[in-house]
């Protein structure tokens, strides 16, 4: 069973949310500083099977999307855990899996932190759909010339470029995971998820930063000192979108800059959560797709950056260079 602590409350998108299991990843808040609840966690241990309509997998995550009637269920595989968003709700649940955790020997037992940590990752992007508005992937961070999100699919460098860029350039991380739509007419402005920042393995040690000295929990990421942590930011304009796209063979140039048409931009894998359209729990999937539509060719506005490099031949320190000098004149002088 997970440790069930009810009426505990965290900062999600600037947005207040009550959890019946702790979210270490986020901010924790007291309840004498709320005005108002906009979403619950809520942990139903009645098991239940995974419903068979799939809408779309994610390999290398081991999560499905499934669809039921009037909600949407994410299951987390591996954890033997599933989540179901509601039409008209703001209530997520989290079941058991029927049947499928028996053989992994104890795992809804020993999975307390893991599955905090993937609620957060892995769920909680999907939020902002609740309150009718859409989340992106990617890493938002603040310059002393306006907001930079730098987009690219899981494992193409955003965190450690991010960590290279606030160290070498002055940057502020806001988050390096998700952030919400809040404002569609350019240039748009964003709120970070506010989740921790974590480091892979291979990203620390190049970093310099030893992974077993921080808070280390499942595929060996460890979570940033608060030393270290994001300056907190309600809301951010973004002035420019980076897409960071790491090739295997050898590249000569790194950048290459483009004002991408929303035909472009609806192409880059990064945007997939808007693109998700048959994720989204609405019924009404016609308008649903329409308001997808009318936000890629608002957020096409914005100038973007594409940047290709080979793991083998740039270092993190070039490419964020690069990345600097790329989106300079997109960036208002303050």
């Amino acid at each position: 069973m997970t440790d069930q602590v009810s009426g505990r409350f965290f900062l999600a998108f600037g947005r207040v949310i009550e959890s019946d299991i702790d979210l270490p990843l986020l901010a924790e808040i007291k309840s004498s500083e709320i005005l108002r609840v906009e979403a619950q966690i809520v942990v139903d241990n009645n098991p239940i099977p995974v419903p068979p309509a799939l809408i779309s997998r994610n390999p290398a995550q081991s999560i499905t999307f499934h669809r039921g009637p009037s909600q949407v269920v994410v299951v987390m595989h591996q954890l033997g855990w599933l989540a179901r968003l509601w039409s008209a709700s703001t209530t997520i649940t989290l079941h058991p899996i029927a049947r499928g955790v028996t053989s992994r020997g104890g795992a809804i037992r020993t999975a307390n932190r893991v599955l905090s940590d993937r609620v957060v990752t892995n769920v909680l992007p999907y939020l902002p759909q609740l309150w009718g508005l859409w989340g992106i992937h990617g890493a938002l961070l603040d310059t002393p010339g306006g907001g930079v999100m730098l987009l690219g699919p899981s494992w193409s460098g955003k965190s450690t470029l991010s960590q290279v860029l606030a160290r070498d350039h002055g940057w502020w991380i806001l988050d390096d995971d998700t952030s919400m739509v809040t404002e569609i007419e350019p240039p748009c402005s964003f709120a970070p998820m506010g989740a921790k920042a974590r480091l892979r393995e291979d990203a620390a040690m190049y970093l310099g930063i030893d992974i077993d000295s921080l808070e280390s929990y499942s595929g060996r990421k460890g979570i940033l000192s608060n030393e270290v942590q994001p300056r907190p930011h309600a809301s951010q304009g973004v002035q420019a979108f980076v897409t960071v796209k790491p090739v295997d063979a050898p590249v000569r140039t790194i950048s290459a800059r483009t004002r991408p048409e929303c035909t472009a931009l609806s192409g880059l894998e990064a945007m997939h959560s808007i693109f998700e359209s048959f994720f989204s729990i609405e019924s009404d999937l016609r308008t649903v797709i329409q308001r997808q539509l009318s936000l890629s060719a608002k957020l096409s506005r914005i100038p973007h950056v594409s940047v290709r490099y080979s793991r083998g031949l740039h270092t993190p320190e070039q490419t964020a260079q690069e990345i600097a000098s790329a989106i300079g004149p997109f960036l208002e002088v303050k």
